[in-house]
């Protein structure tokens, strides 16, 4: 059985989102991809030598300065990586060379959660959207295409993984206490109510065996 467990943080200012693109204990070659969201354009470190090997600037390709670049995340062997550009509904995907090759449209995309084994990104809504839609995008990786929104039965769809297996997703909301289990297989879906205030859920974290997963409200 999966146990939930619950962190409250103070957020004063978030400005960027990591993530390593390489699936390897070393740190050769490896690439954090940072979203510099003030200012539509995003860093590329090198995790070894911890500088900024190249600089993506989304007005130069064809974005505004309201992109607002949000979450990245990459392939495991990092032949590509994704970012949501909240200012422009979009997620797009960049290869090894950070060159654009393909993206597709979503209202107010926010997190994204890779799934390990079949061809899909999983993409829910931005927290800072006003009023954002009430599900969470499938997209297929090697295409781009939107090939469904779930719905979530709740507002504010925002904290998002995928169980290390890939069978189930997990979404939860900003303003009611509540966590929809989205059996990746089968479609179905199961919600889950939890006591108290309101949690404000932001992100989940799943243990690599599967068993326990954390969550910042």
């Amino acid at each position: 059985m999966l146990r939930v467990l619950f962190v409250t943080l103070v957020l004063v200012g978030i400005s960027a989102n990591l993530l390593i693109g390489q699936d390897d204990t070393s740190v050769e070659n490896q690439r954090i991809y940072v979203c510099n969201q003030g200012e539509a354009t995003l860093s590329v470190i090198d995790v070894e030598s911890n500088e900024i090997v190249d600089r993506i600037d989304l007005q130069k390709l064809g974005f505004s300065a309201n992109a607002k670049p949000h979450h990245t995340v990459a392939e495991p062997d990092g032949s590509y990586w994704y970012v949501t550009l909240i200012g422009e509904n979009r997620v797009l995907k960049f290869n090894r060379d950070n060159e654009l090759v393909g993206q597709a449209k979503m209202e107010v995309p926010g997190l994204l959660a890779l799934h390990p084994s079949a061809d899909k990104l999983i993409v829910g809504r931005s927290m800072s959207a006003v009023n954002p839609p009430q599900s969470i995008g499938i997209i297929n990786r090697s295409d781009m295409t939107l090939q469904k929104e779930v719905p979530t039965f709740f507002a504010r769809p925002h904290a998002l993984t995928i169980t290390p297996n890939g069978k189930w997703t997990f979404i939860a909301s900003l303003a009611e206490n509540q966590i929809l289990s989205l059996n990746n297989e089968t479609e179905e879906t199961e919600l889950t109510t939890l006591d108290g205030d309101n949690h404000v859920f932001v992100d989940f974290a799943i243990s690599p065996d599967g068993n326990t997963m954390v969550v910042t409200g």
